[in-house]
């Protein structure tokens, strides 16, 4: 007598590597044989997680098209099989797989396009906090600006990409002309935070950048000014430059703490 358990191990094993000791303990019918019979459920079992893949990488999808999502989607499956009850893990490692295997790693957009959209996952999925107001900012007294820190919402996460990914993933999303895909004259770095229960994107300027590092960093004010002031901008513009990228981000919700303890 097979236990339940062995049962099920071997079930497992025929569905993510083809191994064939569960054929014996499946019956076949006058329609369908055991291998048959099995085959639906092998079936099953990618078309579920392909749909999932499909969920997460939307652009992907749109770029590649149908057959070949499809089998970058079997590949990825057959090197990363699900290992947890949940999904939402299960597509994490696509843009590692994509830079490490042909042909796809010779795309570098693929790539990018694929961090992309998993970091809308993430900045979805991330804890919710409560942002910080400009009367909160507003309280703080003059002399506590220079070693003031901030603390960035669980869904800011950012990267930097070298193709006009952004364009052509709103495009596919909205189901419109997708544009040519161009190498960009420069890389650029795109943030994605969470508003409410909006996710949201935006491409960073240099000093924002720049400052967006230092913060998760935790760095204080008086040193983002240091920054500034290395990376070119007149002594007497750094203030307002400081606060003014301080001030929008409080004006997206990407703000959650302050600190001013040295």
């Amino acid at each position: 007598m097979t236990s339940l358990q062995n049962l099920q191990s071997n079930f497992k094993l025929h569905l993510v590597s083809g191994d064939d000791n569960i054929l014996p303990c499946i019956s076949s019918t006058q329609s369908l044989s055991n291998i048959d019979r099995l085959a639906i459920y092998g079936n099953a079992y990618y078309a579920r997680l392909i749909e999932v893949l499909m969920d997460d990488y939307e652009a992907i999808h749109g770029l590649l098209g149908d057959e070949q999502f499809d089998t970058l989607c079997r590949k990825y499956i057959d090197t990363y099989p699900s290992k947890y009850f949940t999904l939402r893990w299960f597509g994490q490692y696509m843009a590692e797989y994509i830079n490490a295997n042909e042909p796809y790693s010779q795309h570098e957009y693929l790539y990018e396009m694929a961090k992309f959209e998993w970091m809308f996952t993430d900045a979805f999925d991330a804890e919710d906090a409560n942002v910080i107001t400009d009367s909160e900012v507003s309280a703080i007294p003059a002399e506590s600006w220079p070693s003031l820190t901030v603390s960035l919402h669980p869904s800011v996460h950012w990267f930097e990409y070298h193709w006009n990914i952004l364009p052509v993933w709103k495009a596919i999303k909205d189901n419109e002309e997708v544009p040519v895909l161009e190498e960009l004259t420069g890389p650029e770095t795109c943030v994605i935070w969470r508003q409410g229960l909006t996710t949201k994107y935006r491409t960073l300027e240099a000093n924002e950048r720049l400052l967006i590092q230092a913060a998760k960093n935790n760095k204080n004010f008086s040193e983002w000014c240091e920054l500034l002031v290395q990376h070119g901008v007149p002594n007497h513009e750094v203030p307002g430059v400081a606060v003014g990228i301080l001030k929008s981000w409080l004006d997206l919700g990407m703000i959650v703490g302050l600190s001013t303890e040295i």
